[in-house]
Order: structure tokens, then sequence, then C-alpha cells
């Protein structure tokens, strides 16, 4: 079997499974099915009736549950209240690196330990790419933003920025 019959087969799958999906649509829009009326509602019956007795209100379960997603955070959303600012501490800035490399950019990924850098010796010219963790010369790659890298020397942070 050639390449296009392959293809004109699946094309004539796909559009026989899509009318099909639109006739069952169509059939069960226009038809006169009984089930799809609602019930009518029943007469009240003449019988006496027991008084009522107050009732406890039974507990949802399904607020447990929604709790329970809430304070797990399945989708790792931040809540409103942790998007909130704290005070900012009064930080000098971080002097810049003199080390032997320039930065050609990053790749920034939600796990910062995912996340790369890209440099370039100023002397040899020579590629290379690095991680947070990992050493650059006499340097440790501490973390990586979008147009900086932040190095660590001697136990001293410092910054280098990426030239425009």
């Amino acid at each position: 079997m050639s390449e296009y019959s392959l293809k004109a087969l699946a094309l004539a799958l796909c559009a026989a499974l899509m009318l099909g999906a639109v006739v069952n649509v169509f059939s069960a829009l226009f038809s006169s099915d009984a089930s799809l009326v609602p019930p009518a509602p029943r007469q009240a019956e003449s019988a006496p009736q027991a008084p009522e007795q107050p009732t406890q209100p039974i507990p949802s379960a399904r607020t447990d549950d929604s709790q329970a997603v809430i304070e797990r955070n399945l989708f790792n959303l931040k809540k409103q209240e942790q998007a909130a600012p704290a005070q900012p501490q009064e930080q000098q800035p971080l002097p810049i690196s003199p080390i032997n490399y320039d930065l050609l950019g990053t790749a920034v990924h939600s796990d910062p330990q995912q996340s790369m850098a890209f440099f370039q010796e100023k002397s040899s010219r020579s590629p290379k790419a690095v991680g947070v963790g990992r050493a650059l010369g006499d340097a440790v790659v501490v973390e990586i933003a979008q147009n900086y890298v932040v190095l660590q020397r001697n136990g001293q942070d410092e910054i280098l920025k990426k030239k425009p």
C-alpha cells in the first residue's frame, strides 16, 4: 500500500467517524424520546403526615474534600496571600564579578536545578554551559535568572550580567 493510499484511507476513516458523531448529536437533539422529558411532579397524598422532627445538619464531606485540595495545592498555584510582597530588606547590591567569562544567555526553568547559563571564555572564546551548583572557573553558580547569574567566589556572592 502506498503512502498516498494510506493517507486517503485515514482521511476517509476520520470523515466517517465525524459524520457518525454529527448524526448522533442531531438524533439526540431532535428525537422525541420520553427519557429527555422531566417527570411530572407527584400529587400530594391525603394520608396524615407525622410531625416533623428537628434533624441534625449532616456535615458536608464536599467542604472537607475541597479544603483538603486547597491545602495540598495540587497544581502548585500561588495563593493570593503568598503573592503579597514581603517587607524588603536593606541589601547591598552584589558586586560585579571579575571572572574571565561573558554571560551569553540563560534558560530559566521553574525548577532552579534545571536552569542553565551559557558563557563564553573571554580569552579563548570557547563556550560553556553550566547549571546551578556547578563550577565556572574558580566560582560556583548559585542562581540563574533571566539576564544575570549569581556566582560565589571565596565565600562572597557576585553577579555577572548579560551584556546588551
